[in-house]
């Protein structure tokens, strides 16, 4: 009963407004109204409908809890799945790719107009917590432990990645030289003010 208590909580949260994209937030309102009024396949039907492709993680996220409300634990299992893969995809990046760290927090680059949702770092780690408690629910112990320590896993690799990315924030900071004159809108013209110039 606790379990199924904590998946109600997470799902109220992901589609009542817990959502990192505010404009797949927006479009998915008439989703989270269905929810909340228990109408759980008129909620599956809106969600698959507003199906956007560089939006597949939320996608699977968001329709594994709809299938989990409904009572279908292994569809809900499966698009969880499908959903590890991808963030799996984006550990294997993390591990090796640079360039990632340069990129947008929960995005990464398609093309030079379509970012691709990567999902945040809570977001992640919620994934294989989600599946772990699923299978612990559903009485399956050795995949719980499987998730959990895929779980653990999976914060070392956000942590490190987190640690480069500062370090490289860091440093390339470091190389920047600011000027009064980069402000765009300060009022330039008053910093040599002789008001100004007496309490330096």
């Amino acid at each position: 009963m606790l379990l199924r208590l904590i998946g109600i909580f997470v799902s109220v949260c992901i589609f009542g407004g817990c959502q990192s994209l505010s404009r797949y937030e927006v479009e998915l309102n008439q989703v989270s109204d269905a929810v909340l009024s228990g109408q759980l396949d008129d909620a599956l039907g809106l969600h698959e409908r507003q199906h956007v492709t560089a939006n597949q993680l939320l996608y699977f996220l968001e329709a594994g809890e709809l299938y989990w409300l409904k009572g279908d634990y292994d569809q809900a299992l499966k698009l969880w799945r499908a959903a590890d893969q991808l963030v799996q995809a984006w550990e294997s990046l993390a591990r090796l790719d640079t360039g990632l760290i340069t990129q947008d927090v929960g995005s990464v680059l398609i093309n030079d107009k379509v970012k691709s949702y990567q999902g945040y770092d809570f977001e992640k780690v919620m994934l294989t917590t989600r599946i772990a408690l699923t299978h612990l629910m559903m009485g399956d112990i050795a995949s719980a432990r499987v998730a959990i320590k895929a779980t653990h896993e999976r914060e070392a690799i956000i942590e490190g990645f987190r640690e480069r990315q500062a370090l490289f924030v860091s440093e390339e900071d470091a190389q920047k030289s600011y000027r009064i004159e980069d402000l765009n809108g300060y009022p330039i013209e008053t910093s040599d003010a002789p008001e100004l110039s007496g309490l330096r």
